[in-house]
């Protein structure tokens, strides 16, 4: 039979940690997956992938395989002991690291359980902290200060805390631990959450059965912790009525916040069918009995309904999926992955460990599948924004939208959106010291490179602060010398025939929602749109206009560069008149870079020389003004412009208004004024009129010395 490809939205990441099939002493505590064989113990870090040998004191690997089984392995946080329980009321701790702990034959120090009653049985255990350890027995909780390096191997119990229990649910992440205690219409529950020597215990609540059967205990496995959108819920998983509860926990009250009633079949028999992940914001339900997973997120306005179709889950990359086999073929090992296995043990968030196959897995979305069930792009962009990694794929289906003409309400709601996301987010990353702003690309780059003008009129000017003798208006190529003021603003490179700027670090809300920049949405969204041949031009300046519109509805201050794509794409449609309306009535928002754009259009449209000027008067940029005059060489208009702008500094710019009124009035040259004797020699050449104005103008206020 020829396997066939399923589409999947939810996979098991390719490839999983493989050890030998049907090995019993393989043991996860939440940050290792630890493998007994043979007298050795290995260890492999779920986020490095990597094995490493754990190096037992020698007097310790013989107690490896002697005597009865072992129960239940970990690894203490700091990675010096080795725990393992092989009786229900013993815990023997094994030295790694040489020279901690002194017991004999290797093992540091043995802990029984406190003995309440006859029978107390020990139900789990976990480290808290590298000196903090606690124990749970049917009796309650045993709470212990574990030794440091250089002390005495021995714990000190620091509380013991009791209750009668049933079983128990702890997130090693979190420090939480939830006691399930017998009650008589449903299950009482307990929650202790540890910190530093101390343990504090939240809320006592209780989780209604509801069953027409009288009382219906909570079983082991129906109850889970997990984070979503960075808040603690207890997972009730109903096996009979096939339905799970949400209990939002914190350290004040307990709310029930929602309840999920699956749209599956009820497995006969009542028979455990149910068992959840976590990935992504996302929960994820798993259905062994009709073998499909569904995908809920608790912030869509119906949250009781999946994202996305029922689908089973495939295997990641290198495997197959064989839809009449409910398994996933394995073609590097040559055999088939059995999918919602009964030998299946779940952890959280989002790994599986399959002692029968050898596997252990890690549960990952398919984006790229998931967004094809989404019929809506605004629902679909509304989604991706709270995935962590969909970043890409985000920008991808944002260019989509405007490629395929979606109407600009939806637009502009897909816009609020982000930029909502983008100015709520300004705050807390400035007070973290991030910014959001483009990164700082030389400014020397001419507005040539981004106008579709002519060389003549649009290329190589740049602007320069006054300076003696050395600062003008030039044609040539500018120096990136770091002193040049902003022609253009930090222009990110277009795709054709240019290798574009990489993809921005994804940055998160507070909230846990992708933020896409400016820079983002220029790089990989509007320049290839702007780019893109057959779009309408009206609907792509609609476009552009409406995001300008949406980020200062949002209070989020408009990058140069995206006024500048939009000039240029008036421009090259030759739509004068609309850019002239556009920064008539401000649309365009003033700037020094968007003023020098303006200037170097003046060939084309003679009108946005005005507009250049009263932008820059409009933003109280006099020397501009100023270098503006003198390079169109109106110098009695600058001269009335320094006199009423009493603010000037007039020095910087004496030889050069000169040097102009020469020029204007016939001389090749003017010295200056180091050999004044020649230079009052050359004035009865020339032409009085034009440079006796500038000369008494300068005389007058004491410049020429």
């Amino acid at each position: 039979m020829e396997a066939a490809r399923v589409p999947a939205h939810v996979e098991l990441k390719h490839p999983p940690v493989r050890f030998s099939p049907h090995q019993k002493q393989v043991f996860f505590d939440g940050q290792h997956v630890l493998f007994v064989h043979q007298g050795k113990v290995s260890k492999l870090s779920v986020t490095s992938r990597l094995e490493e040998p754990i190096n037992i004191k020698a007097g310790g690997v013989g107690l490896l395989d002697n005597g009865p089984s072992i129960i239940a392995a970990k690894l203490s946080l700091d990675q010096k002991y080795f725990a393992l329980q092989r009786s229900p009321t013993q815990i023997e701790f094994i030295s790694v690291a040489v020279g901690v702990g002194s017991g004999p034959a290797g093992v540091a120090f043995v802990l029984n359980c406190q003995k309440s009653a006859a029978g107390t049985r020990i139900l789990g255990f976990h480290w808290t902290f590298i000196d903090n350890f606690f124990l749970v027995t049917d009796v309650g909780i045993e709470f212990y200060q574990f030794p440091t390096a250089g002390k005495r191997p021995e714990l000190k119990l620091l509380k013991h805390l009791k209750h009668s229990l049933d079983f128990f649910v702890y997130s090693p992440r979190h420090r939480l631990v939830l006691l399930a205690c017998g009650a008589r219409d449903g299950t009482s529950i307990l929650g202790y959450h540890f910190s530093q020597n101390n343990c504090l215990r939240i809320p006592k609540f209780v989780i209604e059965r509801g069953t027409d059967t009288g009382r219906d205990p909570l079983r082991p496995g129906e109850l889970v912790i997990a984070q979503l959108y960075g808040k603690l819920f207890c997972l009730h998983l109903h096996q009979k009525k096939q339905q799970v509860a949400l209990y939002q926990l914190t350290k004040e009250v307990i709310i029930h916040r929602l309840t999920i009633k699956l749209p599956c079949d009820t497995p006969p028999d009542g028979l455990a069918s149910l068992f959840v992940h976590t990935v992504d914001n996302l929960l994820l339900i798993h259905h062994s009995y009709a073998k499909v997973t569904l995908l809920y997120d608790i912030k869509d306005r119906d949250c009781s309904v999946p994202v996305a179709s029922a689908l089973p889950m495939a295997v990641g990359t290198g495997t197959q999926f064989d839809a009449d086999l409910d398994a996933g073929y394995d073609q590097e090992q040559n055999g088939l992955v059995h999918l919602y296995s009964t030998s299946w043990d779940i952890q959280m968030p989002n790994f599986i460990l399959d002692r029968v196959q050898g596997c252990f897995w890690e549960v990952g979305l398919n984006l790229e599948s998931l967004a094809l069930s989404f019929p809506s792009k605004k629902k679909l962009v509304e989604f991706l924004l709270r995935r962590a990694r969909s970043k890409p794929l985000l920008l991808q289906v944002l260019r989509t939208v405007i490629t395929e003409c979606e109407s600009l309400a939806a637009i502009a709601d897909i816009f609020d959106m982000l930029n909502n996301v983008l100015g709520s987010s300004l705050p807390s990353l400035q007070r973290a010291g991030e910014s959001l702003d483009s990164p700082s690309l030389p400014l020397s780059m001419s507005i040539g490179a981004v106008s579709p003008l002519s060389q003549a009129n649009a290329s190589r000017l740049s602007l320069r602060s006054p300076g003696a003798g050395t600062d003008e208006w030039s044609s040539g190529s500018s120096s990136d010398d770091g002193n040049n003021l902003a022609v253009s603003s930090p222009r990110l490179p277009r795709s054709n025939g240019q290798q574009l700027v990489p993809m921005s670090p994804t940055k998160l809300s507070p909230d846990g929602y992708v933020i896409v920049t400016q820079e983002d949405m220029y790089t990989h969204v509007l320049l290839p749109v702007e780019e893109e041949k057959g779009l309408d031009y009206k609907y792509v300046v609609a476009v552009l206009t409406e995001y300008t519109r949406s980020l200062n509805f949002h209070h989020v201050k408009v990058d140069t560069f995206l006024y500048e794509l939009l000039i240029n794409f008036l421009v090259r449609n030759g739509r004068f008149y609309q850019l002239h309306q556009m920064l008539q009535y401000h649309v365009v928002s003033d700037s020094v870079h968007v003023a020098c754009q303006l200037l170097s259009l003046e060939t084309s449209y003679p009108p946005s020389y005005q507009l250049a000027l009263d932008m820059l008067k409009r933003l109280h940029t006099n020397d501009q003004i100023v270098e503006v005059l003198l390079t169109k060489n109106q110098i009695v208009s600058a001269l009335r412009f320094i006199r009423n702008h009493k603010d000037i500094k007039v020095s910087p710019y004496v030889t050069r208004f000169l040097e102009a009124s020469c020029s204007l009035s016939g001389a090749s040259d003017w010295p200056g004024f180091s050999q004044p004797q020649s230079a009052m020699d050359q004035v009865q050449s020339i032409s009085p009129s034009l440079f006796y104005t500038v000369f008494k103008f300068f005389e007058e206020r004491n410049e020429l010395s």
